[in-house]
């Protein structure tokens, strides 16, 4: 992992950060914490700039096809604090499809996020009301 961001300056942390996540030899355990790291500097708005260059929203949104939960949670997490990064709704609806309730909640709200705050629009902002009603009221 990189050094402590004391030690570093912001960009180049962060910058460390995606490319250790993106390095096929980092273990998968390491990959979770990195990408945690990420969303908790997802956070703070004003690393959303940063992060966006540095192609972090892309990094969240390819996690969640993977078969991972914990990974999942955590770049929905990230999703959540960038806000404004669209992510397709058909890659949102395949988490309300798992079993994990952690990963369901999380991705209900990125949907309902993005349909209040406009990230999505035209069919797919149908489509994601649709999704919405769908949902039981008592949860899953």
């Amino acid at each position: 992992m990189p050094p402590h961001p004391r030690d570093t300056p912001r960009p180049a942390y962060l910058s460390q950060l995606v490319a250790e996540y993106s390095s096929s030899k980092t273990p998968a355990a390491h990959r979770r914490q990195i990408l945690a790291n990420l969303a908790n500097f997802a956070y703070d708005a004003i690393n959303h700039p940063l992060l966006a260059q540095l192609g972090a929203g892309s990094i969240f949104a390819a996690a969640l096809s993977g078969s991972d939960d914990e990974l999942v949670v955590i770049a929905l997490d990230g999703l959540i604090n960038l806000h404004d990064h669209p992510v397709p709704v058909e890659d949102i609806a395949g988490c309300l499809r798992r079993r994990d309730p952690d990963v369901v909640v999380r991705a209900l709200a990125l949907l309902y996020q993005h349909v209040e705050w406009g990230v999505i629009s035209g069919r797919s902002h149908m489509r994601s009301r649709v999704l919405l009603s769908q949902v039981p009221a008592g949860g899953r």
